[in-house]
C-alpha cells in the first residue's frame, strides 16, 4: 500500500506539468503563432521542465541512502546558520523569529550540513505556515543523552488526519504545486539515520512545534 500510494504521488507530481508541457508543445505546432506568444509558451515549458526536475531532485534525495562519513556535527552552529539564512528570506521579513540556546558548541552524532537540512525546511514550512506579525520560536536544548531542537510557530496548525501522515512521502498542507510533501519525509530519514527522532504536535488555528532529539556525539 505505501509502494502504491508512493508511486500515485510521483505520478501525479510529474503528471501535471507533463501535461503542461503537451499542451504548449501542441500550441507551439501552430505555424501562425506570432513570436510572442511563441516566447511566452517557451517561458511556461520552461518552469514546467524546472517543476519536474525539482521533483525528481526531492524523489532522489528521499530515496538516497544517507551516508555521512564523519557522522558528527555541532548542533548549535547548525541552528545559527539556519536561522541566518532564513532572516533575510523575503517569507520570513513580516514575522518575528527567536533562537535560544546556541551559544557555544553542542557536539551530535549528526552532521552539521544534515542538521542545517532538516533546520531550513522546518523554517521554510513554519513561515509557510505563519501570518504576518506571528512568531517562529527556536529552542535548543542540551541533555545527557542527546540535543533536543524545537521549532514552533503560531500558523494554522494541523489537522488529526494530518497529523497522522505529515512525514508520508507526498502528502503536503500545501496548496497544489506550491510543496511535494517530500521535504519531512527526507528529514525524518535523516534523523533516523543517527538513531534520533522527529515529532510534531499541533492544534489547529493555534500551531505546530516540530521536536527533534539528536543524540550527543560519542565521547572520544
Amino acid at each position: 500500500a505505501s509502494v502504491g500510494e508512493l508511486a500515485a504521488g510521483v505520478a501525479h507530481e510529474i503528471g501535471n506539468p507533463m501535461a503542461v508541457l503537451q499542451g504548449y508543445l501542441e500550441m507551439l505546432a501552430d505555424d501562425d503563432l506570432p513570436d510572442e506568444g511563441r516566447r511566452e509558451y517557451v517561458e511556461q515549458m520552461q518552469r514546467s521542465v524546472t517543476r519536474i526536475s525539482g521533483i525528481i531532485r526531492e524523489l532522489l534525495d528521499f530515496a538516497r541512502p544517507i551516508d555521512d562519513p564523519l557522522g558528527q556535527g555541532d548542533a548549535a552552529l547548525a541552528v545559527r546558520s539556519a536561522v541566518k539564512l532564513c532572516n533575510p528570506q523575503k517569507r520570513f521579513r513580516d514575522l518575528e523569529m527567536t533562537c535560544d540556546g546556541t551559544d557555544g558548541a553542542i557536539p551530535v552524532a549528526l552532521s552539521t550540513g544534515r542538521i542545517e537540512q532538516v533546520m531550513l525546511n522546518l523554517l521554510f514550512n513554519a513561515a509557510d505556515a505563519s501570518e504576518p506579525g506571528q512568531r517562529i520560536d527556536v529552542m535548543v536544548t542540551q541533555g545527557d543523552t542527546g540535543v533536543t531542537i524545537q521549532v514552533a510557530d503560531q500558523g494554522h496548525g494541523i489537522d488529526e488526519d494530518g497529523l497522522r501522515r505529515i512525514f508520508d512521502p507526498f502528502f503536503t498542507t500545501k496548496d497544489p504545486g506550491q510543496g511535494t510533501g517530500l521535504g519531512l519525509a527526507v528529514c525524518y530519514g535523516i534523523i533516523q539515520t543517527c538513531g534520533g527522532t522527529m515529532d510534531v504536535s499541533s492544534e489547529v488555528g493555534s500551531g505546530t512545534t516540530f521536536t527533534i532529539v539528536i543524540p550527543n556525539a560519542p565521547v572520544s
